[in-house]
């Protein structure tokens, strides 16, 4: 068997190919053959990132923030993976990564992460590299162990660390590979470098961004706040049909995202994709519930470069939806005829109060035009813990106005007289409404509603 010459020349485009190489007896080993090998099993794990379109990103990142205080941007932490599948970790003892002092003119530009591409230089390592030479490894001696012979000895070995620098993105976009870190805000005359809070780096775990985090957490609170407002609002008598089986399906929606969400909100390791996903869905769903001239119609696409574009809008448009959709207009609100006349209506929202108009019908074994002219002057409106003090000192009560118009999403009931109760301060924190007839009222009867308008 002849032996291969490996010093045979290469043909035309196969330089620094990814190919494997072809190990047999008797072959004469060179630098070359295992050079080849890393970029073949380099590429191998490289192909992996095909299973997901946005395996890139950091998964820790921490400034130091009194290096920010003397105009130099430093990291004391930080790992993740370039876009080009290359792991780093520089919390590291034995990784070093030079800190960037800012200039003015760096003020509004992306702050970056970078490293070489490969084969923009004849090396892939070198002893000191500078900033225009573009080898992807620093080459560093270190002491290295043997860990399987019991006696083994510790020899010194020269290894490629990655050659990672900060740098500003313009400067670096057409050679390196780069994650974006930060964007620089202001540069203050005292030297303090401000960056922008609103900035979201790209992460492959959202809790590596705070505010990423933060709103994560703040749209579980928003979908318990009105998952416990719907269940209240389906527990009370209100208007049925079309509108209680709107509620009703908008708070199985709501059920569901919350219990989601309380998953997501419990892990370390999410994906902020998988956020944007559920995000989306709810966001179609949720659109069923809307009229049409309030719908969020234009939804984002997702941007891993740019989360703080893709999440903004999204979580703006939902938290609008969340709080805007299946209002009713229309509620109920039950009297209770007590002792004495007086009737009590309970308030599960005072704020209700004085977001809608309270609409009262009333009948009676009397001429409808007595009933009209009579009531406004003998019916005591006001707070249920108030209304024997305004009965017996005579003191006012809300005022009660003749309907001449209906609201169309009332109901109308034929012998009845509808009349508007003027509600003011003096029902703020009252638990209850209280209404008291003064004198004959034969075979009266009394319906109450809390009308909010159209939608």
């Amino acid at each position: 068997m002849s032996l291969w010459n490996s010093k045979k020349k290469q043909r035309p485009g196969m330089a620094d190919n990814q190919n494997k190489v072809i190990w047999y007896e008797g072959m004469l080993l060179q630098p070359h053959h295992f050079q080849q090998q890393d970029r073949y099993w380099q590429s191998q794990v490289n192909s992996g990132r095909l299973l997901h379109q946005y395996a890139w990103g950091f998964t820790r990142l921490t400034f130091d923030l009194a290096q920010l205080k003397m105009g130099v941007i430093a990291l004391t932490e930080c790992a993740g993976l370039l876009p080009d599948g290359s792991w780093f970790d520089i919390s590291a003892p034995d990784m070093l990564l030079p800190a960037l002092r800012v200039r003015m003119d760096m003020v509004g530009m992306p702050v970056v992460l970078a490293l070489p591409m490969s084969g923009r230089h004849r090396l892939e390592s070198h002893e000191a590299p500078t900033e225009q030479t573009l080898v992807r490894y620093r080459t560093a001696e270190a002491q290295v162990a043997d860990r399987v012979t019991p006696d083994g000895e510790t020899i010194a070995m020269q290894l490629g660390e990655l050659n990672l620098r900060l740098a500003p993105g313009p400067q670096v976009h057409d050679s390196h590979y780069f994650l974006a870190v930060t964007r620089v805000l202001e540069l203050r005359p005292d030297g303090r470098v401000v960056l922008d809070e609103e900035h979201i780096p790209p992460v492959l775990n959202y809790r590596c961004s705070p505010r990423l985090a933060g709103w994560v957490d703040d749209f579980l609170g928003r979908l318990r706040l009105r998952q416990h407002e719907l269940q209240a609002l389906n527990a009370l008598p209100g208007v049925e049909g079309a509108a209680g089986v709107s509620r009703f399906l908008f708070l199985q929606s709501v059920n569901r995202a919350a219990a989601i969400w309380a998953h997501f909100s419990a892990q370390d390791g999410m994906h902020p994709e998988v956020l944007f996903r559920e995000l989306l869905a709810l966001a179609g769903e949720w659109a069923a519930f809307m009229s049409e001239n309030r719908r969020q119609t234009l939804l984002p696409h997702y941007a891993h470069h740019n989360l703080a574009q893709t999440f903004t809008s999204l979580f703006g448009g939902l938290q609008h939806t969340l709080s805007c959709a299946v209002r009713p207009n229309v509620i109920a609100l039950p009297l209770e005829r007590r002792e004495f006349g007086i009737y009590y209506a309970q308030l599960a929202d005072t704020a209700l109060i004085h977001s809608a108009r309270l609409i009262l019908a009333a009948r009676a074994q009397m001429p409808a035009g007595e009933l009209l002219r009579d009531l406004p002057v003998r019916l005591k409106v006001g707070a249920s813990e108030r209304i024997r003090d305004m009965v017996n000192l005579q003191l006012p009560g809300l005022s009660v106005t003749p309907l001449q118009t209906l609201p169309h999403e009332l109901p109308y009931f034929d012998g009845y007289q509808y009349f508007e109760l003027g509600a003011d301060e003096r029902l703020q924190d009252a638990d209850g409404l209280a209404l008291h007839v003064a004198g004959e009222f034969p075979q009266g009867e009394l319906a109450l509603w809390a009308f909010t308008g159209s939608e």
